[in-house]
């Protein structure tokens, strides 16, 4: 559940501007965004340079999210082959650990999905909902959607009457309201895709990466990004940590720093947090999932 259901304009500016001197786009680097559910995406780039925004909207793996501080793609990422033999069998570490010493982006691009789908897309309670709908699809309260041409913009109440009454438009996976889906495409005109309707899952997945970078966990989460000496895609527990808290305000499943949620009040529906454990051990399934992915690619 979005913990901004209640949150002004005005606080949502603040959530938005707090890091904007040091937060602007040239700051976020060039952000190559993908889907996440099919298996060759666009990419789109956060980049005022229209040029460079066309030059690298190519092909792609769908586990390829973003990347920072790059502005071009290596040739050997753009089109992955399947390996000639046995092309389902995963690549033994010893030769992928090579691969992303290489490339460390693609380190960082494997937790940028995990992070999205086993922390934001499960701590809203989207990713594994109990109606067994995509996330993309679901409304607050679980109730769903059908037409992604925009944001649904349908409000919900949930608990009336009690403590945890909390009424919002909240929709899709990371649970936008339709004040936040509509203040990321004033602010960021030109990283959507087109060719798809507006509130499609490509374009719900660019506006979650926005908003993680807008407040920071983005840069922290991969400034603790590295590949162990087993192959292994490897992230600082600490970093995460420091991702999760820093978007506290963001996404009301997360903990602060002392561990309750930003929203735990009454004003806001006591919206509980989930345990950092629980959020660490859902990232760790993800991640050891993309990497398993990223084995089933040509490596070589």
């Amino acid at each position: 559940m979005n913990p901004c259901d209640t949150v002004s304009r005005k606080q949502l500016r603040v959530v938005f501007v707090r890091r904007r001197a040091r937060l602007t786009i040239a700051r976020l680097g060039h952000l190559i965004l993908a889907g996440l559910a099919i298996a060759l995406l666009q990419t789109a780039l956060v980049s005022p340079d229209d040029a460079i925004l066309s030059a690298l909207q190519q092909g792609t793996n769908h586990y390829l999210l973003a990347l920072q501080q790059i502005a071009t793609l290596s040739s050997d990422l753009i089109q992955p082959k399947f390996t000639a033999i046995d092309p389902l069998k995963p690549k033994p570490d010893e030769e992928l650990q090579p691969f992303l010493k290489k490339h460390p982006e693609v380190a960082q691009l494997l937790a940028i999905k995990a992070f999205l789908w086993g922390v934001i897309y499960h701590g809203e309670g989207t990713a594994s909902n109990q109606a067994g709908v995509s996330p993309y699809r679901l409304l607050l309260g679980e109730h769903t959607f059908d037409d992604f041409k925009d944001h649904p913009r349908q409000i919900i109440t949930v608990n009336p009457g009690t403590t945890r009454e909390v009424s919002s438009d909240a929709a899709g996976a990371c649970q936008f309201t339709s004040t936040i889906w509509d203040a990321l495409h004033k602010e960021y005109p030109h990283v959507w895709y087109t060719d798809v309707p507006a509130f499609h899952p490509k374009n719900q997945d660019i506006g979650c990466l926005l908003l993680f970078a807008e407040v920071g966990g983005y840069q922290e989460l991969v400034a603790g990004v590295s590949v162990n000496n087993t192959g292994e895609v490897d992230v600082n527990v600490n970093k995460f940590m420091a991702a999760v808290a820093i978007s506290c305000p963001i996404w009301a499943s997360f903990p602060c720093e002392n561990g309750i949620g930003a929203y735990a009040t009454q004003e806001y529906g006591n919206q509980q947090a989930k345990p950092i454990e629980d959020l660490w051990r859902s990232f760790r399934i993800a991640l050891d999932a993309e990497q398993s992915l990223l084995s089933l690619r040509s490596i070589s």
